[in-house]
Order: structure tokens, then sequence, then C-alpha cells
């Protein structure tokens, strides 16, 4: 289907499909079919061009009218830093105290996209310096303090 060619465009009924000429629609509303069932270069308009030039060509051999004709996988990469410092410190037998702090980091980055072209390395890396982290911070500061009765 890729430059207006249709000819081996069918239903799922396995049924050709015929594509009007709009051009050629006379008087008394007849019509006649491109030839060859291929639709000219020069009456395909720019946007469809520029949609076919961005659009990556189909991986699986399947009519597109009656199933899905593209699949691809993009990774999905995760970066996460973690770091967590605690200190604890007995006064005595009965007081005791603990101190934590965690600082996490998490990066995700979709590479490529589900109706798009995979984008090139550069790209992806270029995409991550300009997502901005999940970035979590946390303390936690616990006391024991008993005295014997």
């Amino acid at each position: 289907m890729w430059n207006g060619n249709l000819s081996n465009l069918v239903d799922g009924n396995s049924i050709q499909t015929t594509v009007f000429d709009p051009l050629t629609t006379g008087a008394n509303g007849t019509r006649e079919l491109f030839p060859n069932l291929q639709i000219p270069t020069s009456r395909i308009s720019h946007y469809g061009q520029v949609m076919a030039s961005q659009t990556p060509l189909p991986t699986l051999n399947v009519n597109p009218l009656v199933g899905r004709n593209f699949e691809a996988f993009y990774p999905l990469t995760t970066d996460t830093d973690q770091f967590t410092v605690k200190g604890d410190h007995r006064f005595s037998d009965t007081d005791f105290l603990s101190a934590r702090f965690t600082r996490a980091r998490t990066d995700r980055v979709q590479a490529g996209g589900v109706y798009g072209t995979p984008r090139s390395v550069a790209t992806i890396a270029a995409a991550r310096a300009g997502t901005t982290p999940t970035s979590t911070r946390r303390w936690c500061v616990g006391t024991t303090c008993s005295r014997p009765r």
C-alpha cells in the first residue's frame, strides 16, 4: 500500500477493494477506478508523503484490513540508585537512639513508541538527559527510653 499501490488490498473475505478516482466522477455519479488500483504519486498529498516517510514499514505479512501488520518491542529502561545511612547510639542500658536517612532516585525512559520508529541510541540518551527523575528522601528517627521501676 506504500506509494499508493492498493492492488493487493483485500477485505477479510478476500474480496478485492476497489478504489475510485474522485476526479473522474461524471454528472450521473459514475466513477472510474484508478489504473491498476495505483494512486499516482502526484496525487498523494504532502501530508501523506511526510507521514509515510516517518512511519515504519510493516513487519508482519498481514493484510491491514484483517489484522495487525506491525509489531515492535521497545525497551523500557529503569535506572534506580538508592543510598541509605543508619546510625544507632546507646546512651545507657535504657536509653537508645536510632536515625536513618534514605535517598532513592528512579529514572525511566521508554525507547521508541507504539506507533513510531525506534529512536536511535543518541536520541534516547538526549531524552534521558531531558527527563525529570523521581527522587525520594526519607528521614526516620526513633528513640527508646525506659526507666526501671
